[in-house]
């Protein structure tokens, strides 16, 4: 079972949400096998700022004392409007989409993300 993905767009969603839902996670056990995340950047936002919203969720694991389980990044977009913000969807230049896929791919690599 894949624990409810957090999505990381609208960080007040994210702060008040999901701490909360670790803790309750843990009460029961921690019971899933793994951990899943939406990673959305702000509509400026680059594969940097993705690794940082990862980053975020990992912290959060970690202080939740939750225990080593995959992390499935089960949507991921760049440049898409924010619901929390209202800031506006922009496009990604095609010549820097390639980039984008590759830094993508391989920061999850280098950051542990299973999925």
């Amino acid at each position: 079972m894949v624990a409810a993905s957090t999505g990381s767009r609208w960080i007040k969603g994210f702060t008040d949400f999901y701490p909360e839902y670790l803790a309750a996670l843990g009460t029961f056990g921690w019971p899933v096998d793994a951990f899943g995340v939406h990673l959305y950047p702000l509509p400026d936002g680059t594969p940097r700022e993705r690794a940082l919203l990862l980053g975020m969720m990992k912290t959060a694991l970690r202080i939740a004392g939750a225990p080593p389980k995959p992390i499935w990044e089960t949507e991921i977009n760049y440049g898409i409007t924010n619901p929390g913000t209202g800031d506006a969807a922009r496009s990604i230049p095609e010549a820097e989409v390639p980039a984008y896929v590759a830094r993508t791919y391989l920061d999850s690599l280098r950051f542990g993300v299973a999925r």
